[in-house]
């Protein structure tokens, strides 16, 4: 009877090892097949990416083609300011400033300095060489200090305090009778010439984007 118990219980034995092993077999397929799942889901996600990334490098090629063609137009816009014809203009009132009217008084200071060669007269270059005095400069240090934490208002004060500061100098080549180094001086590509085309550029900018 015992032996008989003991072959009984044994029987128990192998039929549970039997449903353990099929139970281990079974996790184990789902084992593999939530792998092959995970796989999928990894590959999709690098897929994914992948398109994100180029998504974002096309959309950074396209802010910098705009950027360009923008530069370029706003460049090509101050050309044609800085050698627009004196005369007659409807204002563009940008910020309580005429701006072509500001680019006009600039580029004819030019003028006004190789009059003075011409006629062998003095100029106030004390004046000249401060960048406060003309209708501009007042503006600068006047109502347009509330633009001051802008980075194209610091520009223009810059680019704007050169030019005085060199049509300044040509002033005192004259006083001093050195007529021919002043005449060289109002020559393109000199830094006067360069500084007048700066302060028409920022201001041309400032016309169609704002200070």
């Amino acid at each position: 009877a015992v032996v008989r118990q003991a072959g009984q219980t044994m029987q128990e034995i192998v039929a549970s090892a039997e449903n353990v092993k099929s139970l281990l077999d079974e996790v184990a397929n789902g084992a593999r097949e939530q792998s092959l799942g995970v796989s999928q889901i990894g590959a999709a996600v690098q897929e994914l990416d992948r398109n994100t990334q180029a998504n974002a490098a096309l959309v950074e090629e396209t802010a910098a083609a705009a950027g360009s063609q923008r530069r370029a137009t706003v460049n090509m816009a101050a050309a044609v300011d800085e050698f627009r014809l004196p005369g007659a203009h409807t204002p563009i009132i940008v910020d309580g400033v005429d701006i072509d009217a500001v680019i006009e008084a600039h580029r004819r200071w030019k003028v006004t300095l190789r009059q003075a060669i011409e006629d062998r007269s003095q100029v106030d270059a004390a004046t000249l060489s401060r960048d406060d005095c003309c209708a501009l400069g007042k503006w600068i240090y006047g109502d347009g200090q509330r633009l001051s934490a802008r980075p194209t208002f610091e520009s223009l004060v810059t680019k704007h305090a050169q030019f005085h500061r060199v049509a300044g100098q040509v002033g005192e080549l004259i006083n001093q009778r050195q007529m021919r180094q002043a005449e060289d001086a109002l020559a393109p590509g000199t830094p006067f010439s360069n500084a007048t085309s700066e302060v028409a550029k920022e201001l041309s900018t400032a016309k169609r984007l704002g200070f």
